[in-house]
């Protein structure tokens, strides 16, 4: 329960970085991408860390 609570909330951080991507100047879609990168990466570990093995 509490993985999918951080993933949700993840989630939506991407959707809000992506929408501020959008809109951000030049000099700050570099550092905004980074953000989006590193949760990709937490996500991705969750993921990970929930899937059962096989």
């Amino acid at each position: 329960m509490q993985t999918e609570c951080e993933s949700y909330v993840m989630v939506r951080e991407l959707h809000h970085l992506n929408e501020e991507y959008q809109l951000a100047p030049t000099q700050l879609k570099t550092v905004i991408l980074t953000d989006i990168r590193l949760i990709e990466d937490a996500l991705s570990l969750l993921n990970v860390d929930t899937t059962p093995p096989m």
